[in-house]
């Protein structure tokens, strides 16, 4: 006669598979954000690549601009577009310019100069395939957005800022301290309510910049074990994840602030346990 299982021999059966289950879901989660982290870095990676590629095939040898788009007089001698009006419009990486080459200001509404399509997210999706970066990267969309992003339910355009640095038109290769100078990071959304995660510039055409002089800092958005991660893109092409706190000893807003100032301005930089300071 087969002998049935008792219940001490049931619940412990139950328990093993409980924590069995335990201990590949932990495994399984820390294999996933893992593999966030990982997108995260090659997205950024992709863009700061896309980047150069853009400043040496673009045919002026420059960087793409943070602003979203950026107007310059036009030397009207010269027989420029827009030569009548003498301005001249180039597109950001991100740009909300609606035609995408250029138009004379005097025949938009100031609504219109600085982004009369702010609210609407078609069109912050077709700033994203409007900017200068758009066919560098294989005109594939989620370059632009980490994972651990649409994680918190945002599911923002995009989840990068560019350097203020870049707000106006540098040249690749006169830039010094390439390495060390920051391109591109992640707009802080840990604990983000809102659909609206990009920039706090306040108007659309800063909405893609990271703006350090404003106070701005780059987002810590990824965790691993007990360390917060800011995972940046450097000018020369590099990424880089940086261990920026400790889950007991968080990093400060001042000290935060310094960091983003400091690598926007290509000064170096070491971090140890979270606590930055300048080299100088």
């Amino acid at each position: 006669m087969k002998r049935a299982f008792t219940l001490v021999e049931l619940m412990v059966v139950i328990a093993i598979l409980g924590a069995l289950t335990a201990i590949f879901a932990v495994a399984t989660s820390g294999s996933t954000e893992s593999a966030r982290a990982a997108k995260c870095l090659a997205n950024l990676k992709s863009l700061a690549t896309a980047t150069q590629s853009y400043a040496l095939q673009g045919g002026d040898g420059c960087y793409a601009t943070a602003k979203s788009y950026l107007y310059i007089r036009a030397d009207v001698s010269q027989g420029l577009q827009n030569a009548k009006t003498g301005w001249w419009c180039y597109k950001g990486w991100i740009s909300w310019d609606d035609r995408g080459v250029s138009y004379p200001l005097q025949q938009k509404s100031e609504a219109a100069t600085i982004g009369m399509f702010a609210q609407e997210r078609e069109d912050r999706l077709y700033a994203v395939t409007n900017g200068a970066l758009w066919k560098y990267v294989s005109a594939n969309a989620d370059v632009y957005v980490c994972p651990e992003h649409k994680k918190t339910g945002v599911n923002p355009n995009w989840s990068y800022l560019m350097n203020e640095k870049f707000a106006t038109r540098q040249g690749f290769l006169a830039l010094q301290g390439k390495e060390r100078t920051l391109l591109f990071a992640e707009v802080p959304f840990r604990g983000l309510g809102s659909w609206f995660p990009e920039g706090e510039g306040g108007t659309p055409d800063t909405d893609s910049m990271l703006q350090y002089s404003t106070g701005e800092t780059l987002g810590v958005n990824h965790k691993q074990g007990k360390h917060w991660y800011a995972h940046v893109a450097f000018a020369d092409g590099h990424a880089e994840k940086l261990r920026v706190a400790r889950e007991s000893d968080t990093m400060g807003d001042s000290e935060l602030k310094n960091l983003t100032e400091w690598l926007c301005t290509g000064k170096d930089v070491s971090i140890v346990n979270g606590v930055v300071e300048k080299i100088e």
